[in-house]
């Protein structure tokens, strides 16, 4: 690998591990293309933001960070915003992940 993996985490209705895995991809080579060393990589939720509270988006966003913690970090997963995922989630994710690490993590994601 080039590095840690970068790439956005995205909320659609109709959101697919296909469309994850050829976006990752695609994240891969235009990392390559710049000389970033770095891998590529995506993430997904099947949901629809447009129609969930701000409490569900926050418990959604936790959730999505307890549920891969392990495959986060500046290290090893880079995560930024994409479709439908705002800094207001990054900023839940992001404590999510610093409160779980016991410490600040600023690298851990962008966005």
């Amino acid at each position: 690998a080039r590095g840690p993996a970068k790439g956005g985490i995205r909320f659609h209705p109709e959101e697919t591990l296909s469309t994850v895995k050829a976006l990752s991809a695609w994240m891969t080579w235009k990392v390559a293309v710049v000389n970033i060393p770095l891998g590529g990589g995506k993430g997904g939720i099947i949901c629809n933001p447009k129609e969930l509270s701000q409490g569900e988006l926050e418990r959604l966003s936790r959730g999505y960070i307890r549920a891969l913690y392990d495959v986060f970090g500046p290290e090893i997963d880079v995560p930024a915003p994409d479709v439908y995922t705002t800094p207001q989630i990054m900023a839940w994710m992001l404590d999510e992940f610093e409160t779980i690490r016991r410490h600040p993590a600023p690298g851990f994601i962008t966005g």
